[in-house]
């Protein structure tokens, strides 16, 4: 008896969990005009390439660091709550068309072994 109150009470359950009620209101549809035409104004995407970076490696800390100032290479504020991404330049790609492309790869990269994960340092920006 207890078998089939059990499952009678799981199929009950089933039955008003996949139940759908009405459909609600429809949701704001957003300020008329083109998109990207009428908000605010904003800094998106910035890009920014310095070269002859030679990383110092602190052996205390194990890790390799560079301090670079923002305002030496750029006119855009840079805010605490951006996101810096580190890339480095890994050389050129030749395609089977016969062009070429930059490689970058993104600091810090991870490697995975069989038995370990090894990640390479971040560099410190400020």
């Amino acid at each position: 008896m207890k078998k089939v109150t059990l499952l009678l009470g799981a199929f009950i359950a089933l039955f008003f969990i996949s139940c759908e009620g009405p459909a609600g209101p429809p949701g704001f549809d957003g300020f008329d005009g083109q998109d990207g035409q009428d908000g605010e104004d904003g800094i998106q995407g910035q890009v920014f390439e310095v070269d002859n970076i030679d990383f110092n490696y602190d052996a205390g800390g194990d890790i390799y660091s560079y301090i670079i100032t923002y305002s030496d290479f750029t006119s855009f504020p840079v805010y605490e709550s951006d996101a810096v991404l580190v890339y480095r330049y890994d050389g050129s790609v030749d395609y089977q068309d016969n062009t070429t492309a930059d490689a970058w790869s993104l600091i810090p990269q991870n490697f995975f072994y069989p038995k370990a994960l090894y990640n390479t340092p971040m560099p410190t920006l400020s």
